[in-house]
């Protein structure tokens, strides 16, 4: 993870003042998740850990240290430790909390908590450090949560202890982040609505002609003005689809299967925001594309 530090206690200092004592302050936040397990046969190693929805993208100011309000959101993957006990992450302050969660991926079992729950800790300062304490029980499905915080010296806030719901099935671990080089796919963007400037890839299997009741699988009869984006080439069902906003410009006339029949069932990865398109989640907004060779 990346830090970002800043001073500016020494001024108006010149090359003759030669006792310079610089005090840089941490700017953004850090995410510390200490695991371990109910049961002490279940192994760790392996484990996946995300954030989603969390804050990616910031303007920072040199002259009063400002952060900007977040322009994009996504998720942010942590860096788990070999034995799967200790997962870290440098994030974006944040002041809403409301539509992130942490996934945690083991052994092809998926737990979720979503900080929403939490009674105490609503917001990401900068210059503080977040601990999660998480136990999972392999047999039960089911995460407890001990929640501590501390600032600047890390010495230790609130706690809470939390117990979630177990998962109902099991789930395959994903390993896209929304960024150009590790995209979501299709089933990832579809559970990960509200990120913005994240890249998806999928095939194109078809259009909309103006509602979800209208799935068009096939190059024949298609919609200009959008696309759906399945996992599989083969997929025919519209609720396992992601559609996506085609606006007048290059992209629509790239991509579009009136123009280009010839790109039915291809595999295409795009870029823009993921929100809702009839009715059903989707992406809208694109800013790029490419077709996956």
């Amino acid at each position: 993870a990346i830090d970002l530090l800043f001073s500016d206690n020494e001024t108006n200092r010149s090359a003759e003042n030669t006792d310079v004592k610089m005090i840089f302050k941490h700017q953004l936040s850090r995410i510390i998740l200490q695991i371990s397990a109910e049961d002490s046969e279940m192994g760790l190693s392996g484990l996946q850990a995300t954030m989603t929805n969390a804050a990616r993208k910031a303007s920072f100011s040199l002259n009063d240290a400002t952060l900007s309000a977040p322009t994009a959101t996504g998720d942010i993957p942590f860096n788990v430790a070999a034995d799967g006990k200790t997962a870290v992450a440098i994030v974006l302050p944040d002041n809403d909390l409301s539509d992130n969660l942490l996934i945690l991926v083991i052994d092809q079992i998926e737990y979720k908590y979503s900080l929403s729950l939490s009674t105490k800790i609503k917001t990401f300062e900068k210059g503080c450090k977040y601990t999660y304490m998480i136990t999972l029980n392999e047999k039960e499905k089911t995460i407890t949560v001990d929640v501590n915080s501390s600032i600047d010296t890390w010495t230790e806030g609130p706690s809470e202890t939390v117990a979630l719901d177990p998962s109902d099935k099991p789930v395959i671990p994903t390993i896209g982040d929304g960024s150009e080089e590790n995209p979501y796919t299709v089933s990832d963007a579809k559970s990960r609505q509200g990120g913005t400037d994240v890249w998806v890839k999928g095939y194109i299997v078809g259009s909309f002609g103006g509602s979800v009741k209208k799935f068009i699988n096939t190059a024949e009869g298609a919609a200009a003005s959008n696309l759906a984006l399945a996992d599989s080439p083969a997929e025919t069902a519209a609720a396992n689809t992601l559609p996506v906003e085609l606006k007048s410009g290059k992209i629509r006339t790239a991509l579009n299967l009136v123009d280009h029949p010839e790109n039915f069932k291809k595999e295409v990865m795009v870029e823009g925001d993921l929100e809702k398109y009839f009715s059903l989640p989707g992406i809208k907004s694109l800013s790029a594309y490419k077709f996956v060779k």
